[in-house]
């Protein structure tokens, strides 16, 4: 880490946005750099995404214009979210820690259910994420994340077959 990293805020700003039940849930381009930069698996944390807006009513607890981290007590993943201050239907998905890290409060601890096999990592997947670790070492985190909001990436955290798969789940959860 950047010591100006110490100093300055994250750079933060929307990537793309996707419904989720009730749920607006915004992705921030940090997010997809932190989970990058410690070698989270992407599919694993949208399996996570995706079960904490389908399924748990903790985040009806997070006030407007807060946040609250969410972490897998199965991998100590742990996820931060935050409420929109304006819309209440709104989350934003900021940053992502790894076990070796510890999450501050509030933190919600659960257990999630294991991804499904079909929820494997892709070659393109860990290409890109192997991309991006190698200029945040090289730039930084804060610059790679302005770099991704300044080309207007827009990733596709699952195709196809995955969100049909998570889609299945999601019903199966909601019984």
């Amino acid at each position: 880490m950047r010591a100006t990293e110490f100093l300055t805020e994250a750079h933060h700003s929307r990537l793309f946005t996707q419904k989720m039940g009730k749920w607006n849930v915004h992705f921030d381009s940090h997010f997809l750099v932190t989970v990058s930069a410690r070698n989270i698996s992407l599919p694993f944390v949208s399996h996570m995404i995706s079960y904490i807006f389908y399924n748990l009513d903790d985040i009806e607890t997070i006030p407007r214009g807060k946040g609250a981290y969410i972490q897998d007590t199965n991998t100590l993943i742990s996820v931060y979210i935050k409420r929109s201050n304006s819309y209440p239907t709104d989350f934003t998905i900021e940053t992502v820690l790894s076990p070796d890290m510890k999450p501050t409060p509030p933190l919600f601890r659960r257990s999630f259910p294991s991804a499904p096999k079909s929820l494997k990592d892709k070659p393109h997947d860990r290409k890109m994420q192997d991309k991006i670790r190698k200029d945040v070492e090289q730039k930084g985190r804060d610059a790679v994340s302005q770099d991704l909001s300044d080309i207007g990436f827009k990733p596709q955290l699952l195709n196809r077959a995955n969100r049909r798969t998570l889609s299945k789940l999601a019903k199966k959860w909601n019984k």
